[in-house]
């Protein structure tokens, strides 16, 4: 079964985080290498997040899922260093 797609509120209030975090611009004063978790709190699932751009020449956050994720994670953070 397919998912409902998002309605127009999610979509808002997304975009109203994502100008939040590029107010807050995280990629001045974390590394790529500063990692966090996220619980969702209906599943339980934790999104392992980096803020990129560091270099200033891709701004973003990414986020892997669960311990899978953190290793993928891991292992593409010891790849670049």
């Amino acid at each position: 079964m397919k998912p409902a797609s998002p309605s127009l509120e999610v979509w808002r209030k997304l975009h109203e985080a994502a100008d939040g975090f590029k107010a807050i611009e995280a990629w001045t004063w974390m590394s790529d290498a500063s990692i966090f978790g996220v619980r969702d709190p209906v599943t339980g699932t934790v999104a392992y997040c980096s803020v990129i751009g560091e270099l200033g020449e891709l701004l973003g956050l990414v986020a892997y899922l669960g311990a899978v994720g953190l290793r993928a994670l891991d292992e593409t953070l010891s790849s670049n260093g």
